[in-house]
């Protein structure tokens, strides 16, 4: 009987142990639908805002289709704006030269939403200059040409899914195991 009983303990503890330990999810992503973000372009330095009127809308909700285009400033058309829920993706519409400067490019701010999570993969430029300060992204080509239909495509890391098995619902089938444990054991002990 004595076996039995450390059998059944052991099998208990291990599902209390398992049900309430944290299981990540393999929900995770990252996601920008829904997010609202501004736009600018700086120049000279970063922060320097140069212009704010080149996009079109320059306040934007992330969704389907592209977000914005730049105008204004710029005379034409120069390059648009498509996130989706985990990148952005850059298009140039109009061959651009780029002045050397220590920061000419575009600057996203998330202004409700999820902020931007951390970046996995940059392709069209070099991954070096695209940054993420102060919760920003930030875009710099200064020096760099594209030609028309070349793509920046910045890629965004997941970002964790909600945990299964932890919180109030693990305690309480911890807890329920091991109530169901020791009534075991006392009728046990009551029956020998």
């Amino acid at each position: 009987m004595g076996g039995a009983v450390m059998k059944l303990k052991s099998v208990l503890v291990a599902a209390a142990i398992v049900l309430a330990s944290p299981i990540a999810s393999d929900g995770a992503r990252a996601d920008l639908i829904g997010d609202v973000i501004s736009a600018e372009y700086d120049f000279t330095t970063f922060g320097q805002v140069w212009c704010t009127a080149c996009f079109t809308p320059q306040v934007f909700t992330v969704g389907a289709g592209l977000e914005s285009t730049t105008v204004g400033g710029f005379g034409v058309a120069v390059f648009s704006i498509d996130f989706s829920a985990d990148a952005l993706t850059i298009t140039y519409l109009s061959t651009a030269d780029w002045t050397v400067a220590p920061f000419n490019g575009v600057v996203f701010t998330v202004l409700s939403g999820s902020p931007f999570s951390a970046i996995s993969s940059v392709l069209g430029i070099s991954a070096l200059d695209v940054t993420e300060p102060a919760d920003r992204l930030a875009i710099n080509w200064e020096g760099i040409t594209f030609n028309t239909g070349d793509q920046v495509v910045v890629n965004f890391a997941p970002v964790p899914g909600p945990i299964i098995g932890a919180g109030l619902p693990g305690l309480v089938a911890a807890c329920g195991a091991l109530i169901a444990l020791v009534r075991r054991r006392r009728r046990l002990r009551m029956a020998g």
